[in-house]
């Protein structure tokens, strides 16, 4: 969760956003790995 990632010192980019998927609606939230890469975590609404 958003919580975990803060709580780990991992700063949120972006998000928790909505976006749309393969399989439908999900949300996403973006932050940076420690090489600088943009990396998006996603999970799928039921």
């Amino acid at each position: 969760t958003e919580a975990s990632l803060q709580a780990n010192g991992v700063a949120v980019e972006v998000g928790p956003v909505e976006r749309i998927g393969a399989r439908g609606p999900m949300m996403s939230v973006y932050f940076r790995d420690p090489d600088s890469n943009l990396v998006e975590v996603s999970e799928y609404r039921k």
